[in-house]
């Protein structure tokens, strides 16, 4: 089988490698992957066999954007919807996509990963950064990770207690958040990270089923109006 698999997400791109690995169980595949996730792809185990391809090596490929549409309208998660497409039993329980890299030991000491960017939401339905530094400020005891990459302000939140950590590699990325405590996050691709990992993952949560990671301790309510106070009764 050969899959297009298109998807510059992060989340979105974890949410299809169940479904590739399942496909292997039945016969080999090959896939047509965006650069923006090659790291991530190289991340799935070397065992399944999963062959990247490239555009105008095969006039016949399975494209799973349709998986996207399909799931819309069936009210499925997106893990589910690719299981859909390509003819697999879709599953009750949504497997982790399986990960595999090499353990690294952190010089960073932190306790919580924040990641507060989105690529999807308008500023305006998202945390306030003001209350992001409040929440730093408010437990000095604690030691704090920033991601983000280059298109974030690295002084989003300039405090003593939190590193700036942006751009690293998948390996590293993975390797940080198995080491924290928990990921404090809006929807974003360390959020689907941390459910691959089994990792606790803190949500500010205002979408449906698709994209959820359905592990994640979401707070209630609109996100601008979520304060501090919700945020700490939550993680402490």
């Amino acid at each position: 089988m050969v899959l297009r698999n298109d998807i510059d997400l992060i989340g979105d791109f974890l949410g299809t490698i169940p479904a590739m690995i399942e496909v292997t169980k039945k016969e080999p595949l090959q896939v047509i992957i965006n650069d923006k996730v090659a790291g991530l792809f190289d991340l799935i185990p070397k065992k399944y066999g999963i062959e990247r391809v490239y555009e105008g090596q095969h006039d016949k490929a399975f494209d799973l954007q349709i998986a996207f549409k399909f799931a819309s309208i069936a009210n499925l998660h997106m893990i589910q919807s690719h299981f859909a497409f390509v003819g697999l039993p879709i599953p009750i329980n949504i497997p982790r996509p399986e990960l595999e890299f090499d353990k690294l030991v952190s010089y960073l000491k932190y306790d919580y990963i924040l990641a507060p960017f989105s690529r999807s939401l308008p500023p305006e339905q998202l945390w306030q950064q003001a209350k992001w530094i409040e929440l730093v400020r408010s437990m000095p005891d604690k030691k704090f990770i920033l991601f983000g990459n280059s298109k974030h302000d690295t002084n989003f939140i300039n405090e003593p207690n939190c590193a700036v950590v942006f751009d690293r590699p998948f390996d590293v990325v993975c390797n940080l958040i198995q080491q924290s405590e928990a990921v404090i996050s809006v929807v974003t691709g360390i959020s689907h990270l941390c459910y691959a990992l089994n990792k606790t993952n803190y949500l500010f949560f205002n979408q449906g089923l698709w994209g959820k990671n359905v592990d994640a301790i979401c707070f209630d309510g609109l996100i601008p109006n979520i304060s501090v106070e919700e945020v700490k009764s939550k993680i402490i």
